[in-house]
């Protein structure tokens, strides 16, 4: 199992993202170190970790993320996805979508949160050549979702907030990660 973030780069239409995305960098973590795949040409030095072709990355392995966009391929764990199903579930209405920065603080995997770049602040810093600031909060996200991840599958709860009430109830969960497609 690995944690995963993918940055896509987009073109804006009229102020909303094109569906013209591409992926221009993936970061993972497997629990012990980061790797990193992209065309863009960063330093392993300075960013601690193998950096990989784009075309190498090993679409074959198990990955957990958060928000992953159609074009991921494999064995995927979508935390957005499973917890807006959890939450419709639980708040009787179509779910809470939640980002990763509210998750990581709500179930707490790590005792000190860093701050999580916006998706707009990244894309504007990436435009800026910004690149290893935006590899940096890459390679965040991925531990974060990873650590999000173990933490609930070994708890067997997920935490969330509840608008209506502002209480953060819990849930019980069984998580496993499924084929793409493949349903509980």
């Amino acid at each position: 199992m690995r944690g995963i973030a993918t940055f896509y780069d987009s073109n804006f239409e009229e102020g909303w993202r094109s569906e013209d995305l591409q992926v221009v960098f993936i970061a993972t973590w497997d629990g012990f170190k980061h790797e990193v795949f992209t065309n863009i040409d960063l330093s392993e030095r300075i960013l601690g970790c193998p950096i990989n072709p784009l075309k190498e990355w090993p679409s074959n392995k198990e990955y957990v993320g958060h928000n992953l966009v159609g074009s991921q391929t494999g064995q995927y764990f979508d935390l957005m996805d499973e917890v807006k199903k959890i939450t419709a579930k639980y708040l009787d209405n179509e779910g809470k979508r939640c980002s990763l920065g509210e998750l990581a603080r709500w179930n707490q995997p790590q005792p000190l949160i860093n701050d999580l770049g916006s998706k707009m602040r990244r894309l504007m810093a990436w435009r800026k050549g910004q690149h290893i600031k935006v590899a940096r909060w890459c390679m965040e996200d991925a531990r974060l979702c990873y650590d999000i991840f173990t933490k609930v599958r070994r708890n067997g709860e997920i935490r969330f907030k509840d608008n209506i009430t502002g209480k953060k109830p819990f849930v019980k969960v069984n998580w496993v990660v499924r084929a793409k497609g493949e349903e509980e």
